[in-house]
C-alpha cells in the first residue's frame, strides 16, 4: 500500500499539471481576445475611412451635377433622363431622347 507521502506527491504533482494546463489555456485565450478585439478595432477604422471616401464621391457628384446639369455630356444623360421624369412639367430636360 502506498504510504501518505507518496499519495501527497502524486497529488500535487498532479494539482501542478492542471494548473499548467489551466494557465497554457488562459493565455490562449487572452491572446485570442485580444487578436479579436484588435481585427474589431480595424473593422471599424476601415469603415469609417470607407464613410469618409463614400461622403466625398457623393459631394463630388453633386458638385458634378450642380456644374453641369444644363450641359451634360452623353455619358451622364441616360442619369439625368431618370432624374427629370418627374419634373417633365415644371423643368426642361437638358438631355432630349
Amino acid at each position: 500500500m502506498a504510504d501518505f507521502n507518496d499519495l501527497k506527491g502524486a497529488f500535487l504533482n498532479t494539482l501542478g499539471t492542471v494548473a499548467g494546463k489551466t494557465r497554457d489555456f488562459a493565455e490562449k485565450a487572452t491572446d485570442k481576445a485580444k487578436d479579436v478585439a484588435r481585427i474589431a478595432k480595424l473593422n471599424m477604422e476601415l469603415s469609417a475611412e470607407k464613410d469618409t471616401i463614400q461622403k466625398a464621391y457623393l459631394e463630388i457628384g453633386k458638385l458634378y451635377y450642380e456644374t453641369r446639369k444644363n450641359s451634360p455630356d452623353g455619358f451622364f444623360c441616360p442619369a439625368l433622363r431618370r432624374d427629370y421624369s418627374g419634373k417633365r412639367k415644371y423643368v426642361k430636360n437638358p438631355c432630349r431622347a
